[in-house]
């Protein structure tokens, strides 16, 4: 429930645009069902497990940022490290001024979207070959 909407607002107003749309809303874990014509109990828990839930993220937000900015005192944080060099960034805004296209600019290659390596893999799914396979489990 917690990963369906990021604060308390937002988890009320989508079950509510859900079951006005006919849709039935079901939290398997917490064992509650929505469909538009629900008890008070039921909006009740459904409003305290999200205040939690609301409450957990803001947390480990807070945290979060305490660790940060702990690590940027230690001198150890120092952010994401730049995708391109500062020559590569300068080349790339050269060729934009020049009229070339961004997309083009974007690939890896710097040539059109049906040369970039990533055609290859289209329509493939690494992280999980038993999905392209239409679900079928058990041989890997």
């Amino acid at each position: 429930m917690d990963r369906l909407a990021r604060n308390l607002a937002d988890l009320l107003k989508l079950v509510e645009d859900l079951t006005g749309k006919g849709v039935k809303v079901r939290f398997c874990k917490e064992s509650l069902t929505f469909t538009g014509e629900d008890s008070p109990m039921a909006t009740l828990i459904l409003s305290i497990i999200g205040a939690v839930a609301s409450f957990e993220r803001s947390m480990t937000l807070e945290r979060q940022r305490e660790g940060i900015a702990l690590a940027k005192v230690k001198g150890v944080y120092k952010g994401g490290k730049p995708k391109l060099s500062p020559g590569q960034v300068a080349q790339i805004v050269e060729r934009s001024k020049a009229g070339e296209k961004k997309a083009t600019l974007a690939t890896p290659t710097s040539g059109p979207r049906s040369e970039s390596p990533q055609k290859e893999t289209r329509g493939r799914n690494r992280k999980n070959p038993a999905r392209v396979l239409g679900g079928v489990h058990g041989f890997l």
